[in-house]
């Protein structure tokens, strides 16, 4: 299991070390490759077997929400399954990934809004 920490929680965990957009991105990049891009594809360019289930990531910016992203890996949907077992480190990781991917420019993922609509 990947774990990472976060500015955030260094304010409720003194000497925890805070992570880089560039870390969040790489730490992010393990866990949408091997459990994301099959539906999402690699370049984030959408499609699953030739339906639109899985929408495209690349510069859709209503699936780029922070609350978005969240709701579909912590609840699912209908094509999505729950990835229940992200911790509260991986989230925010995989969040940023996809919100600076793909051509993609939107800063790092709002840590704290995330353990809000977590709990």
């Amino acid at each position: 299991m990947l774990v990472i920490t976060f500015e955030t929680f260094a304010q409720e965990k003194p000497g925890i070390r805070a992570f880089s957009k560039e870390q969040l991105i790489s730490a992010g990049s393990k866990i949408y490759q091997p459990k994301c891009a099959r539906c999402h594809g690699r370049k984030g360019q959408g499609q699953f077997n030739g339906h639109d289930a899985a929408p495209k990531l690349r510069g859709n910016y209503a699936n780029l929400a922070t609350e978005e992203i969240t709701s579909q890996v912590t609840r699912g949907s209908a094509y999505i399954p729950k990835f229940d077992y992200l911790s509260d480190q991986d989230i925010p990781a995989v969040a940023t990934y996809i919100r600076n991917s793909f051509g993609n420019q939107l800063g790092i993922a709002n840590v704290q809004e995330i353990n809000e609509l977590c709990r």
